[in-house]
């Protein structure tokens, strides 16, 4: 999980929840039928996939709009955080657009309508160092905030490992020493627009001396 700096939200946004005082996410927001509300998600949408690089908010796979859907950390349930389900701070980007019900399901759809205090957050600036990875691309909580985060969310889920592991082996197959810190320091170059996929992982392994 790599730590996310929230931004001023979009303009379009702002104005529409203001012109919509009682508006609610999943009734008004998510009105296909309303111009100004599909106008409004779409800037909404929008703005969180560029914060984020186009990297999902918990596993930091890559996503784009049409792979993702927009993700309430504390739940939108009206039983938990209604009064949040507009709330800038609280929404994300997270991947997968619609849930699947897989064995392999991960991130918000996993999570879906749990909260705890301690479930991680990416808006924690230390977020990154409560996960150790291998070479496997097999990913661990090294405190329990940390084992609690990978089990709710899935973290460890078969699919991310193989994922992960993907890209591990993409980096261990460059033969030359050189080319291979070129291409770590491009994948963690943060002054991109889009940054690489996995991003904690990669950069935990490299000051690891794995990679």
């Amino acid at each position: 999980m790599k730590y996310i700096q929230k931004q001023a939200e979009p303009l379009l946004f702002t104005r529409w929840k203001a012109a919509h005082p009682d508006a609610k996410y999943s009734v008004d927001l998510s009105n296909v039928s309303d111009a100004a509300a599909r106008a409004a998600k779409t800037a909404l949408k929008n703005s969180l996939l560029a914060e984020q690089k186009y990297i999902c908010c918990y596993c930091e796979c890559r996503i784009s709009d049409a792979n993702s859907h927009i993700e309430h950390f504390k739940p939108k349930d009206p039983t938990q955080f209604p009064h949040l389900q507009l709330e800038y701070s609280n929404l994300f980007a997270s991947c997968t657009k619609q849930p699947t019900g897989s064995p392999d399901e991960h991130c918000g759809h996993k999570k879906d309508n749990f909260y705890s205090s301690d479930l991680i957050s990416p808006l924690e600036p230390d977020c990154s160092n409560h996960f150790a990875y291998k070479m496997d691309g097999t990913i661990e909580g090294t405190d329990v905030r940390g084992r609690l985060t990978v089990e709710k969310l899935h973290l460890d889920s078969a699919l991310l490992d193989r994922q992960r592991k993907r890209l591990i082996d993409d980096f261990i197959n460059i033969d030359d020493e050189a080319e291979l810190q070129s291409e770590i320091t491009e994948h963690l170059d943060t002054s991109k627009v889009v940054l690489g996929e996995f991003f904690t992982m990669v950069e935990y392994l490299h000051a690891n001396g794995q990679l």
